[in-house]
């Protein structure tokens, strides 16, 4: 009987700290970064791709611009970030 209770016990704790660590996992945080692609003449460049670097981690995500030569990136944890623009006929720009 002593054995058991304490089976429980330790299963009892178990779940709790699953549980705490889980939800501590929910509070990392992370951000977005949201910009437009122009040329020198203010126009906006449509089909750009973005390619935005974690300078931490060297984890890389990709984008295309869209019409209006807005990009979007999402569930970026926080660091330092290199964003670079390439498209057909345009410098590269970092």
């Amino acid at each position: 009987m002593k054995s058991l209770k304490i089976v429980q016990a330790f299963s009892l704790a178990t779940v709790v700290v699953l549980l705490a660590a889980s939800l501590c996992v929910a509070q990392v945080s992370t951000s977005t970064i949201t910009g437009s692609v122009q040329d020198s003449s203010g126009a906006t460049v449509p089909g750009a791709k973005v390619v935005v670097k974690n300078e931490g981690t060297g984890a890389t995500y990709e984008t295309t611009t869209t019409s209006a030569g807005t990009y979007t990136v999402s569930s970026l944890i926080p660091g330092l970030y290199t964003i670079t623009v390439t498209h057909a006929g345009f410098k590269t720009s970092t």
